[in-house]
């Protein structure tokens, strides 16, 4: 939420609309696009099932949960790169 609201107070007044339509699609799109990259991660990582039964699926869950985990240390570093807005009235 502070990085939407970061994000939207960039825009001017008559784009807000627009900015909060973006915002919301994009999301959506990135959810879904992420959710079909993770499980394809965890089914071509999964382990022979014949072989090495439900440990093998295991196996594929818990490299998708390390890529997500490398993805959110990026994003938690990335996100001290965030520059911080002040309203006209503050600085005024």
């Amino acid at each position: 939420m502070p990085l939407t609201t970061a994000a939207l107070n960039q825009l001017p007044a008559e784009l807000i609309p627009h900015g909060t339509a973006m915002n919301n699609t994009l999301r959506q799109v990135a959810s879904a696009i992420g959710t079909a990259v993770l499980v394809s991660v965890m089914t071509n990582s999964a382990l022979n099932p014949e072989t090495y039964g439900m440990e093998g699926a295991i196996h594929g869950v818990n490299v998708a949960f390390m890529v997500v985990t490398c993805i959110s240390i990026v994003g938690v570093l990335l996100s001290f790169f965030i520059k911080g807005t002040r309203s006209e009235e503050k600085s005024a």
